[in-house]
This record gives structure tokens, C-alpha cells and sequence, in this order.
């Protein structure tokens, strides 16, 4: 087969559960199959609610031109800076100039009964106090995570999203890196 070529090309992939990831790859002419082949791929990072794509520590070094700033999945199915990607979008979800003035607080809608049930239930058998004394400031932290496993959380990349969706009165949230 001929090398590589040095330009990465960028894809969308959406699981099961409907969460987006963006990939890069590269291609290279396969003489015998007479057609071009994926010869390399990279996980970019998650695409978000607002189109921001979440870009790895790990893409951004090896990567430098990816290293600063906010980076858009654009039309041409490349990353692009917010100006790009609005021009081509201008209708699209996203923080808007104008959005900073409303009111989206009113907006929300969270699930409670569950998170409740289990944080009355951590309550009454004096798990969050047996926490404390083991892991001090980090016992909210282990709580919500428990609350997170036993409502069906699988990867600590979709907490985040989890916790928008939830009432968690306390602590604050655990990121994926920890």
C-alpha cells in the first residue's frame, strides 16, 4: 500500500444511548481492493449539546493547532472556530450573544424522585456521616457517585450530562478525569 497521506479527515459517530463522538482519521489508497482504506483513527473528543466539540488533552497535544480556544464540528466536516461555525449555522443551538440576557433558568426541567428516594435513604442509615469520617471532603462527592452508579450511569464522561438532568441538592460535581 502507498503512505499515508498527512491530512486527517473528521467523522461523527452516535451510540446507542444517542451521545455523539468525533473521530480523525486517515486514508490511503489500497492497490489491490482499488479503492481508499482507513489507515489511522483518533478519538477527537465528545460532541456537545451546543455543538462545541470536547476536545482530549491527548488530541490537543498531538495536535497543536487544536491546542487553544473552542472548536466546532462544522458543515465541511471539519473543526472550526465559533465565527466559522456560526456562519454557516446561524440558527444553530449554542451560546448566542443575545442568549446571556434571557432568563433559561425558568426553562429546566430535572428528575427528582429517584436522587430524593436515595438521598433520604443515605440520610436515615448515616452513610453520608460514615463517608465523612473515611473520605472528609470528598464523601458528597462519593455519595453522588453512588447515586450516579445506581441509577443506571455507566462512563463518568455522561455524569455531567446526568447531573443536568437531576436534582442533587449538594456537592458538586465529579469530573471524568478524576
Amino acid at each position: 500500500m502507498k503512505k499515508t497521506s498527512d491530512k486527517w479527515y473528521f467523522t461523527k459517530e452516535t451510540n446507542a444511548k444517542g451521545l455523539c463522538y468525533i473521530y480523525a482519521y486517515q486514508t490511503q489508497w489500497d492497490p489491490v481492493a482499488k479503492k481508499s482504506k482507513r489507515s489511522a483513527r483518533k478519538y477527537v473528543g465528545r460532541l456537545a449539546a451546543d455543538s462545541v466539540v470536547n476536545i482530549t488533552a491527548k488530541f490537543r497535544s498531538e495536535f497543536p493547532q487544536y491546542a487553544q480556544g473552542t472548536f466546532y464540528f462544522g458543515l465541511d466536516k471539519t473543526l472550526v472556530d465559533e465565527a466559522a461555525y456560526r456562519r454557516d449555522f446561524p440558527d444553530a443551538p449554542g451560546p448566542k450573544p443575545a442568549a446571556a440576557e434571557m432568563d433559561t433558568a425558568l426553562w429546566d426541567t430535572r428528575s427528582l424522585g429517584f436522587t430524593w428516594a436515595l438521598e433520604q435513604l443515605a440520610a436515615q442509615s448515616q452513610v453520608l456521616e460514615h463517608l465523612r469520617e473515611i473520605f472528609k471532603e470528598d464523601a458528597r462527592s462519593l455519595l453522588n457517585l453512588a447515586i450516579y452508579k445506581l441509577a443506571g450511569g455507566n462512563s463518568m464522561a455522561a455524569m455531567e450530562d446526568w447531573r443536568a438532568s437531576v436534582y442533587l441538592p449538594h456537592g458538586p460535581a465529579l469530573k471524568s478525569q478524576r
